[in-house]
């Protein structure tokens, strides 16, 4: 186990040494840590997304129509690859007979048949702070 542990380490350091593809949006700065620009958000969002930068360096996303699973999957990928903190949100659902509750047998039938959720999507996300270590703790240091 130990060898095979000591493989994917140097596997992950041989991929973290690969310079950055600027045209993919994701820049290690001196840290390593990948940021987020306007251009990598966008091919996460879509093409459909209006995205910007506010004074606060915050990025405003719009989403005016989007599936709600495809949104929320979109979003995990965003704020896992840049570490990013959703700092508001609004959602709204646009086919909103599906939020109403149905009861019976038909109920699974017409869900069965129901289009996906659709929702629309107004959030803010900004950059996370670096984990700074508590100094009178010991951590563990991953590889």
């Amino acid at each position: 186990k130990l060898a095979t542990m000591q493989a994917q380490y140097e596997e992950i350091k041989r991929i973290n040494a690969v310079p950055p593809n600027t045209s993919s949006g994701i820049a290690k700065p001196e840290g390593g840590r990948a940021t987020p620009d306007l251009n990598g958000l966008q091919t996460i969002f879509g093409a459909s997304a209006k995205i910007a930068i506010d004074e606060n360096r915050a990025f405003q996303i719009s989403i005016s129509s989007t599936g709600y699973i495809s949104f929320l999957d979109r979003l995990d990928q965003a704020l896992s690859r840049y570490r990013l903190n959703v700092t508001a949100l609004d959602l709204t659902a646009l086919n909103v007979d599906l939020a109403a509750p149905r009861s019976g047998a038909n109920a699974a039938a017409k869900n069965a048949e129901a289009a996906p959720a659709l929702v629309s999507v107004e959030i803010t996300l900004t950059t996370a702070a670096p984990a700074v270590p508590n100094a009178g703790t010991s951590s563990a240091t991953k590889p």
